[in-house]
């Protein structure tokens, strides 16, 4: 199978129906889907090795801790913290949010796969810097109103 065309078809059932659901959701609403590629690392140092990624990417997700090799995200698509994050701002395990954007360098490696399973027009990003997610009841006093839009 060509690197292209991996991703999605050695993941479980439950990851391709997610990455289903979110390409659905961004030609309905015509917005260019983002997919996060994961960055792994060896002795932290990341895999440059263009073989050896696809390897590991190929993994299905019931074999990497059910940690898909790709992360595609809609604006408005709903988000789940599975981890106490700032639990003094009431982040923490289980607290539902909305997901806004990832915020990257666009002189990231734009990585490339098959439109059998994306959209033509997908961006594909590897090392975001963050993502923005709106919790409707995080205690932040400040509201981030010195955010870039």
């Amino acid at each position: 199978m060509e690197q292209s065309s991996y991703i999605g078809f050695r993941n479980t059932l439950r990851t391709q129906l997610n990455n289903r659901a979110v390409l659905n959701e961004a030609i309905e609403t015509g917005i260019r889907p983002v997919v996060c590629v994961a960055q792994n690392y060896i002795r932290n140092k990341a895999i440059d090795d263009s073989r050896l990624r696809k390897a590991i990417l190929e993994l299905s997700d019931n074999k990497t801790e059910h940690l898909p090799g790709c992360l595609p995200l809609g604006p408005g698509m709903p988000f789940l913290l599975t981890g106490n994050v700032a639990t003094e701002l009431g982040l923490s395990n289980g607290k539902r949010g909305i997901f806004h954007q990832f915020v990257y360098d666009e002189f990231c490696v734009d990585v490339q796969f098959d439109v059998v399973v994306f959209l033509k027009h997908t961006k594909f990003i590897t090392r975001p810097k963050y993502a923005l997610v709106e919790f409707s009841s995080c205690k932040l006093a400040s509201g981030l109103k010195d955010l870039e839009k």
